[in-house]
């Protein structure tokens, strides 16, 4: 049943719908007390969650949600059910790449941001340079890596412009 949630939610969040797959993720996180699913999945659930609430983080949503507390909370449970990430696979690369986008929503410093981006840009050489990963991955890791240094450049320059006012 969690996996139908987690699919479900991810749907909902392709098509622009982030309420709706926060709401279901977190219905079919309930679903893990009352399962013996595996590990991985729950991971991988932790993770997604975080990544819906910090693409909210700057909504009116995200204030009511308290998304940053909520990104920052399911991230930390999540890495820390992960371990390490000194050699990545596909799903620590998926892992990291939120991990990073979860670090430039929510940076205090330009150092954050920078720290966040230099996460996303392993996961996306990490994609270009894997015999093993299909077109499909490598495009997609394409398209997350703009948009995530987008928003890095972006926050950037946020920071380059409220130290320039002060």
């Amino acid at each position: 049943m969690a996996l139908a949630y987690q699919q479900h939610a991810h749907m909902k969040f392709c098509y622009g719908e982030t309420d709706d797959a926060i709401d279901l993720s977190e219905r079919g996180l309930d679903q893990f007390a009352d399962s013996n699913i595996a590990r991985d999945r729950l991971i991988s659930y932790l993770f997604s969650l975080a990544y819906y609430y910090a693409d909210i983080v700057e909504t009116r949503d995200g204030d009511l949600l308290n998304a940053g507390q909520m990104a920052d909370k399911y991230m930390i449970q999540a890495s820390g059910l992960a371990g390490d990430f000194e050699s990545l696979d596909l799903s620590k690369a998926h892992y990291l790449d939120t991990i990073g986008y979860v670090e430039i929503v929510l940076a205090k410093s330009e150092q954050d941001i920078v720290s966040g981006l230099e996460k996303c840009k392993r996961v996306w050489e990490f994609f270009q340079n894997s015999p093993d990963v299909i077109l499909a991955l490598r495009e997609a890791s394409d398209r997350f890596y703009a948009l995530h240094k987008k928003l890095a450049y972006l926050r950037l320059a946020d920071f380059a412009a409220t130290s320039a006012s002060s």
